[in-house]
């Protein structure tokens, strides 16, 4: 278990120990009525807390969402508890793995429960060290003939059996399940037809795992990179700027893929279809370096020139961007393709064995393309899988496993069809009549802006200007997506001087970009940076003395937990009850860097602003005393006191001017509420009676929820696209007001999600709430912060949920200006 496959490079400095994440996973049929509370509200569950509950389960996912990693570590985690009871509890669970597609042919064609077993003792035998195979062969055959141990059998890969051996296998299943003691748990990708494995089984449960949140690759890269900060960074500034490749890395294939790359040096590159590139190669060599063999740079060719038709095939096909086509279709087109010849002709020469045709080969030999079903039989449209396509409904579809792939072989057939014909290519003309106005095509056109601005004098910059150009002056009425791509171009500094006269039209459009709740995340996110590179309009979030703060009106409202004993182990939820406050004002906004910058120019070596660090010997001569970072070898990061007298550098895009500002302490936020202070009472726009300072939690929650006690901002129910949350899996922050649908009931913006936020409030265990704050008589005391960030699940973006930090350290949290009372 802790040996790295042959497809690792040999410096990896680790085992798969240190690097593997929790497994998450989701019920998706109902559950037996024994189980009904696992899996409550069919939230994701650690698989470690639901198998123990799972007599016989039937485990979905995709190719490379891991599996098989679960087995295995199923199997070592139960062999170590055995080993660790013998000899007191000698009747600890026994593993045995078993890859179906070894056991299947062991089977006769009409196996009795007797064949079964001894299929199932030699196919189990085959994970074992050859050396000892024929001992353990018999040894695992008296385990499953004469079971006087507990059992725990594993059985990897459904969807690798031939079709022809299924029903046999089906038949073994039914023989297996009847083992006494027995917990069965079988793997399969969903589009093979696990529902015949799980009626053999009569399975309890059906589950799919689910892929890695974003602290989970944060872990991940952290514990991969240990000690090694440069190549850390260069792979986490990736997946923060480019959204597509996020969601690729939560595939922990594809993460490991990416780490690869990364470790090899070839993942620092501006150009990320450069990145592709390297990363789809390693993919298709991936089962191949298992095997310790070459794959030929002739089938790599003749197969990245097939992926690429089949991309085209997709984009275009009727006019429209699909995602999927059906099975037939795509089959009858390759089958026209001289590399699908190439494919076949030259596999039993470099691999040997049968073939099951080019469809399989890319389907479950390298993961990159999956088969499903389009729908149910009502005609009704499979969400996201490609428009005008209801006829389709119950007929298998086809499509790329990952969307970014399928961008990447657009993006780099149409390139090279342009660089072998410029504007005469039949690709560039069919898309000059309007195609890439539809938002599909706006990661190939990203992609080909990167490429642009690596590659001057390549031709990807005079493609991009053949497509955009004839749009440039009606950019008024240009779809968001194309505003995104040519402010990527302005500001890539892309020579085509035809864009300068469209300036101020395109940072308008990115700005309405922002401010509208139905434009795709995506879009948003983008021009959000884009404002931040070309300069935000919004004097909010450029200027201190042009703060939006918003009145928060007297009276009570309902505080406190809408889960009983929600919250963190040790700041759960208080009980609710109502709370009656005076007016206040809080900032609409969380203050930004641009803000922030201001009081570095003009405060921060004041004395005068640290009253509460200078009191604790925390600041000197301009520097501030905080924790700064330092990753464990398990991916968790401890922290060291460090002085400086500068934010902690976060890296793009956390440090874009309309961003929230962060890395900074709770004495800093602090020393800039009372240089803020000053500053506005010097102007006379300080009203008597109150102060400018960091809100109560108490003040920030009625701030969050107003006055009906709801669970969000918005509302009472969850909503994944009003938030900057885990399930974004962006990586970072957005610029500050990229959710106007997340607004709370007074207009409020980002207090679910973003960035957590320190408040004024001092955390005492077992306290009541504290309606006013007191300053840390320590560094180390725990302050309570609110809101939820970029990284954290649902539940963390509570109105009511509470978490700390020490007052020195949490360099995550930005924060937001109160006006309170005195």
């Amino acid at each position: 278990m802790a040996r790295l496959p042959a497809y690792y490079p040999p410096q990896v400095p680790f085992t798969l120990d240190r690097i593997a994440q929790q497994t998450y996973v989701r019920a998706v049929t109902p559950l037996a009525p024994q189980l009904a509370d696992l899996f409550m509200e069919m939230r994701p569950l650690p698989w470690t807390q639901a198998a123990p509950r799972l007599a016989r389960a039937v485990v979905i996912g995709h190719g490379g969402i891991g599996k098989t990693h679960l087995l295995r570590q199923e199997a070592v985690s139960a062999a170590q508890n055995a080993l660790s009871a013998w000899p007191l509890h000698p009747r600890a669970e026994v593993p045995l793995l078993v890859r179906l597609a070894d056991l299947a042919p062991l089977l006769p064609g009409h196996p009795r429960p007797a064949d079964t077993l001894e299929a199932t003792a030699r196919a189990a035998a085959l994970q074992v060290p050859a050396l000892v195979a024929g001992s353990a062969q018999r040894l695992l055959a008296a385990l499953l003939t004469q079971p006087t141990y507990p059992l725990l059998l594993l059985l990897d890969g459904w969807d690798e059996v031939d079709g022809a051996l299924s029903m046999r296998l089906t038949l073994a299943l039914t023989h297996l399940r009847s083992l006494p003691a027995a917990r069965i748990v079988l793997t399969s990708r969903p589009e093979a037809g696990y529902e015949q494995a799980a009626a053999a089984l009569l399975a309890e449960a059906v589950v799919e795992v689910q892929p890695l949140a974003t602290v989970q690759v944060q872990r991940f890269v952290r514990s991969w990179f240990f000690g090694r900060r440069d190549l850390e960074w260069s792979l986490r500034a990736v997946l923060r700027d480019s959204p597509e490749l996020a969601h690729l890395a939560a595939t922990p294939l594809m993460l490991t893929m990416l780490a690869i790359l990364a470790e090899l040096g070839q993942i620092a590159t501006a150009d990320k279809m450069e990145l592709y590139n390297r990363l789809l190669r390693l993919v298709l060599e991936g089962r191949w370096r298992v095997h310790n063999l070459q794959l030929p740079e002739t089938r790599v060719h003749a197969k990245l020139r097939l992926l690429q038709n089949i991309a085209w095939r997709l984009a275009t096909h009727a006019g429209t961007w699909h995602n999927q086509l059906p099975v037939a279709e795509i089959e009858q087109f390759i089958a026209q393709l001289p590399a699908a010849d190439r494919l076949k002709a030259t596999w039993f020469d470099s691999w040997g064995g049968s073939y099951g045709g080019v469809l399989w080969e890319l389907t479950a030999w390298d993961n990159l393309l999956c088969i499903e079903s389009a729908g149910d039989q009502t005609g009704e449209e499979t969400p996201g899988k490609g428009a005008g396509r209801k006829d389709m409904a119950g007929v298998p579809q086809i499509g790329f496993l990952h969307q970014a792939f399928q961008a990447y072989l657009v993006a780099s057939y149409l390139l090279a069809r342009f660089e072998e014909e410029s504007q005469d290519a039949l690709e560039v003309h069919h898309l000059q009549t309007g195609k890439v106005e539809q938002p599909e095509w706006l990661h190939v056109l990203r992609l080909l802006v990167a490429h642009a601005r690596a590659y001057p004098e390549r031709a990807a910059g005079a493609l991009l200007a053949t497509l955009l150009l004839p749009s440039v002056r009606a950019a008024h009425a240009l779809p968001n997506h194309l505003v995104v791509i040519m402010a990527e171009l302005q500001a890539a500094a892309v020579d085509l001087p035809e864009l300068a006269p469209a300036t101020a039209t395109l940072r308008d459009r990115l700005l309405q970009a922002v401010q509208e709740p139905q434009t795709e995340l995506r879009v948003r996110v983008y021009s959000g940076r884009l404002l931040g590179q070309l300069g935000d309009p919004r004097p909010a979030l450029r200027d201190v003395d042009a703060l939006d703060l918003v009145e928060i009106p007297a009276g009570a409202f309902t505080l406190g937990g809408d889960q009983p004993g929600a919250g963190e182990p040790d700041v759960a939820d208080l009980p609710r009850q109502t709370v009656h406050l005076p007016a206040f004002w809080i900032g609409r906004y969380l203050v930004t860097n641009a803000q922030y910058a201001q009081f570095m120019q003009e405060g921060y070596e004041d004395p005068f602003f640290w009253l509460e660090a200078r009191a604790l010997g925390l600041w000197r001569a301009g520097e501030v005393l905080r924790a700064e970072p330092s990753p464990a070898p398990n991916g968790h990061l401890l922290f060291r006191s460090v002085w400086t007298r500068t934010p902690h550098a976060m890296h793009w895009p956390f440090d874009l001017p309309n961003h929230p500002a962060q890395g900074v302490n709770w004495f800093e936020a602090r020393a800039f509420m009372r240089w803020l202070d000053a500053r506005r009472r010097a102007a006379g726009t300080v009203p008597a009676g109150y102060h400018l300072d960091l809100p109560s939690e108490v003040q920030w929650e009625k701030a969050a929820r107003g006055p009906d006690g709801r669970v969000y901002p918005w509302g009472n129910d969850f909503a994944p696209d009003r938030l900057n949350w885990s399930g974004q899996m962006l990586h970072s922050p957005t610029a500050t007001g990229s959710f106007p649908h997340g607004a709370s009931p007074y207009g409020v913006l980002d207090m679910a999600g973003n960035m957590m936020e320190w408040t004024r409030t001092v955390y005492t265990p077992g306290s009541p709430y504290d309606l006013d704050g007191q300053p840390p008589p320590s560094a180390e005391t725990p302050v309570v912060i609110r809101g939820g960030a970029y990284y954290s699940p649902a539940d963390s973006c509570r109105c009511a949920f509470r978490s700390t930090a020490a007052a020195i350290g949490r360099l995550t949290c930005g924060f937001r200006v109160a006006l309170v009372p005195d």
